[in-house]
């Protein structure tokens, strides 16, 4: 009698897997991030929307920038399908009040 043998998952099956279930996790996360940020958008009534609720410290505005760059390509296909919007590109509020300094340095 022959014996059955389980099927076992070859090397490229399971990197075909994992680039599946990244490709999941960046795609749900981009959703989750600008969902949230274009509802409080339009919450405040202005166009360009934040991944990130607290956009008035410095470091999170290298943060948001850092997403910005790592979802453009989402962000691009999401302003031409399906909201229409993209992050703001201005910065945040807390740069036009208190660091004077920030605007001389980069605006001559």
């Amino acid at each position: 009698m022959t014996e059955k043998t389980t099927p076992r998952l070859s090397t490229f099956d399971v990197a075909v897997i994992l680039l599946i279930l990244m490709l999941f996790a960046y795609v749900a996360s981009f959703y989750i991030l600008s969902r949230k940020g274009i509802r409080q958008a339009e919450a405040e009534g202005v166009l360009g929307y934040d991944f990130l609720d607290d956009a008035w410290s410095i470091k999170s505005d290298s943060r948001e920038r850092l997403l910005e760059v790592v979802y453009l390509p989402l962000i691009k296909i999401d302003a031409l399908m399906a909201s229409g919007r993209q992050p703001t590109d201005q910065p945040p509020a807390y740069y036009m009040t208190s660091d004077v300094q920030f605007y001389s340095s980069t605006n001559p």
